[in-house]
């Protein structure tokens, strides 16, 4: 794996180079390592091919994610990243409008205290 990097400079990279817009998750792992709850989302990236993304969440303060079989297993057509205070946010379903702020209305997000990214 390729180390792309973490936090903040990491969250710059990914909101100017877009890397997971129109991409593909292609599979979460959720688990505790050193008593942190984790989650690593797996991406299929559409502008490389057959170029995969880890993004890798810790310290864990609040996830949601939704599947249903009526749906294609998440597709990222846009997303959302914030940050708030020392905290991380992602959503790759966020509501249709503002971008710059959380909304309750986000789906599929993950609220953290820091994130690492890797190419592979």
């Amino acid at each position: 794996m390729n180390y792309i990097g973490e936090n903040d400079a990491l969250f710059d990279n990914l909101n100017t180079e877009g890397h997971i817009a129109n991409s593909q998750i292609i599979g979460f792992n959720i688990y505790k390592k050193d008593f942190q709850l984790r989650i690593e989302v797996d991406f299929q990236l559409q502008e490389i091919a057959g170029g995969h993304m880890k993004l890798i969440f810790l310290n864990i303060n609040e996830y949601a994610f939704y599947y249903s079989s009526d749906h294609i297993f998440y597709n990222v057509e846009i997303y959302k990243l914030l940050k708030k205070g020392g905290l991380y946010y992602i959503s790759f379903d966020p509501e249709d409008g503002d971008l710059s702020k959380i909304s309750i209305n986000d789906n599929d997000f993950i609220l953290c205290g820091g994130v690492e990214g890797y190419f592979f």
